[in-house]
Formats: C-alpha cells, structure tokens, sequence
C-alpha cells in the first residue's frame, strides 16, 4: 500500500508533469497539424499553377498553330493568285501574238494584191497603148 501510495502520489506530481507533457504533445500536434496543413495548401498552389501553366501552354500552341494554318492558307491563296495572273498574262500574250500574226498576214495579202493590182494595170496601160 505504501507502494501503491508513493507510485499514486508520485503519479499525482507525475501526474502533474503528464499535464505539461501531454500539453507539449498537443502544441507539438498542433505545430505538426498547421505544417502539415501550410504543406498541403503550397502542394495545392503549386499544382493550381502548374495547371495554369499547362493550359497557357496548350493556349499558346493553339494559337500557333491556328497561325501557322492561317499563313498556310495566305500562302496558297497567293500562289494561286499567282498562277492566275501569269494564266492571264500568258493568253494576253498569245492573243498579242494572234494579232501580229493576223496583222502581218492582212498586210502580205494587202501587198501581194497591190502587187497584183499593179501587174493588171501595167498590163492594161500598156494593152491600151
């Protein structure tokens, strides 16, 4: 009983330093809980900003490529403006060439007629004489 008495009273001021020992463990717990807490919330933004970034990225690629597909699209309504002009250019220049050909032509008829003209009226002028 003596035992039991001084382990008691013992356990009382043992009891009392359990207080401060279980109120350190609590502040510790607390101090765990809140760093834990702190960690969780930077692990959170560092992932909000990592998702913010990733969709940045997507947006900006995205808008690269619809870029790109629209210089594709300028470039290829160029060439075929391109190609239309020197289409037109080329049958402008054949037509030309037509016109000299025909023009050409009218005046060889037109000298070999006054050639002609000229041998009737020679043989006439000197048929008349």
């Amino acid at each position: 009983e003596l035992r039991k008495n001084s382990s008691s009273s013992g356990g009382g001021s043992g009891g009392g330093g359990g207080d401060a020992e279980s109120e350190a463990k609590a502040r510790a717990l607390e101090a765990a809980q809140a760093k834990r807490r702190e960690m969780q919330e930077q692990e959170a933004k560092k992932k909000k900003n990592e998702d913010a970034r990733r969709r940045l990225l997507e947006k900006r690629k995205a808008k690269e490529a619809a870029l790109r597909k629209e210089e594709e699209e300028l470039a290829r309504m160029e060439r075929e403006l391109l190609e239309e002009e020197e289409r037109r250019l080329r049958e402008e220049q054949e037509e030309v060439e037509r016109q000299q050909m025909a023009a050409t032509q009218q005046e060889e008829d037109l000298e070999e007629l006054a050639a002609e003209v000229d041998d009737d009226d020679w043989g006439l002028s000197h048929r008349s004489q």
